[in-house]
This record gives structure tokens, sequence and C-alpha cells, in this order.
């Protein structure tokens, strides 16, 4: 004979959906252990358990608070960023000195003043840089910040100086006489 299910009132399925129950399985010493200090504090399972929720919670987000504070060292992308901009300084500072520093890639080709936008300044006037570029390779040294090479224009006075300089005079064509 099947026994008889006892039906559950509507409130106490309510009850249920909003309090699931959690459970876990402890040796015998902390199960006794856990008893004792819940028969001494005269408080239940389900307050300890929030209260140790309570302060887990609390220690990771201080932590990540103090980690958050910290000064990271910079890293090797940084350090990088960092050696761009000197060697983007140093090709500058031979430019405006009258030695145009020259492309590592092409052998001997003077780099051009160019103009372009630092990447956090596009379509800014502030951010309006100038940029040294290899005509050939297009090559150019950087900034910390990069510069976005789809906005390098080329500096007009410049290109016209260097297309003047690359000129080579022409010879002349030897035209038979008729006679």
């Amino acid at each position: 004979m099947a026994k008889n299910k006892k039906k559950k009132p509507a409130s106490r399925g309510v009850y249920e959906a909003k309090h699931p129950v959690v459970s876990c399985r402890l040796d015998v010493e902390t199960h006794k252990s856990l008893m004792e200090h819940l028969h001494k504090t005269r408080r239940s399972l389900g307050d300890l358990v929030k209260e140790w929720l309570g302060k887990e919670i609390s220690m990771i987000e201080k932590r990540v608070e103090e980690l958050a504070q910290k000064k990271a060292p910079p890293s090797l992308e940084e350090e990088l960023k960092c050696i761009r901009h000197i060697v983007y300084d140093a090709a500058l500072h031979c430019y405006n000195h009258e030695e145009p520093p020259t492309c590592p890639h092409c052998l001997n080709q003077e780099l051009r003043l160019a103009w372009g936008y630092e990447k956090r300044f596009i379509g800014k006037i502030e951010g309006y840089t100038p940029v040294l570029r290899c005509p050939k390779c297009l090559y150019y040294p950087d900034t910390y910040f990069g510069i976005a090479s789809e906005t390098i224009k080329w500096d007009q006075a410049d290109t016209a100086k260097s297309q003047i300089k690359q000129k080579s005079p022409q010879k002349r064509k030897h035209i038979p006489k008729k006679e």
C-alpha cells in the first residue's frame, strides 16, 4: 500500500523557493566543534554563515582596493613606449639641427617632415604633431602615445625641398646632325 503524501501549503512552497537549503558534510570533530560554538553563542547556523560570508566579502573588497592603489612596476610594453619616444625626440633634434636622420630600413634615405595626430588627440588641434617619415618605406619614429598613421600628411615645404635635391641634371640626348 502506498503511503499518503501530505500536501504542502502554498506558502510553504514559496518559503522553500526563497530560502533554499545548503548542506555540507563535515568530519565528526568539526561538526562537534561547530555545534558547541552555535550553542555557546546562541546563534543559528544560517546566522553564522551570513556573518562569515559578509566578513569574507569585505576582506576581498579591502584587498582589491589595496592592490588597486599600489603602483605597478612598468611593463615591457610601457618601457618600449618610453624608448620609442626617446628615439622620436632624438630624430626631431637631429632634424632641427640640419642633420637629418636616416631611415634604419632604407640605406641612407633621409627622413622627411610630415604631420600627424597622436592617437589620444585625433581630431583635436593640440594633437597635431611633427613626424619624421621615410618617403620610401614610410617608416617613422613613434611617440609615446603613438601617431595614428592614417592621419600623417607630408609637410609641403619639406617635400618640395626633397624633390629638388633628388632631381639629377638631365642628360642631353645625342641628336645626329642631318647632312
